[in-house]
């Protein structure tokens, strides 16, 4: 069984075929979610089990890497999908320091957001089930619930 990872990771996990190619994640990410509604792409659950075809594209979707890259090939896009290459082991506290967990769940957020989920609705625990999916992370949603400020995203909305 292959392995799988969040749907929305590809755009920021590709690697450009050539270095003279820009790569834009919103264009990218749209035609990501056209082909998973068109069933071009097949998806998958946490799992690795094969999901109905679906228009709903959520969190909770995820892709096969070689489907993925055999998709941008055919699709003439300049890139390649290699998610390993962007893990990495870091303890929480790391991560938090860095910034990239505030920078994990402002994409959440963002994401929550475009799906039309109201602002009061936005809770730390509701982000940290969005980042507890991702394989990446490795924590339990409580774990990650207890580390995430709403203020990171309220004083924007």
């Amino acid at each position: 069984m292959s392995k799988v990872f969040p749907w929305y990771s590809v755009s920021e996990s590709v690697i450009e075929a050539s270095s003279e190619d820009v790569l834009s994640r919103a264009p990218l990410n749209k035609k990501l979610t056209d082909a998973m509604k068109a069933g071009t792409l097949k998806i998958y659950d946490k799992n690795a089990a094969l999901l109905p075809q679906t228009t709903d594209i959520d969190l909770s979707h995820y892709l096969n890497p070689i489907e993925v890259n055999k998709w941008l090939s055919l699709n003439d896009l300049p890139y390649r999908w290699e998610p390993a290459l962007k893990f990495k082991s870091q303890t929480l506290q790391e991560r938090l320091d860095s910034g990239e967990l505030k920078e994990e769940a402002l994409r959440i957020v963002q994401h929550l957001k475009s799906i039309g989920t109201r602002d009061r609705l936005i809770t730390p625990a509701l982000v940290a089930s969005g980042i507890a999916k991702m394989p990446a992370w490795g924590y339990e949603e409580s774990t990650l619930a207890h580390a995430i400020r709403a203020g990171w995203w309220k004083k924007h909305l």
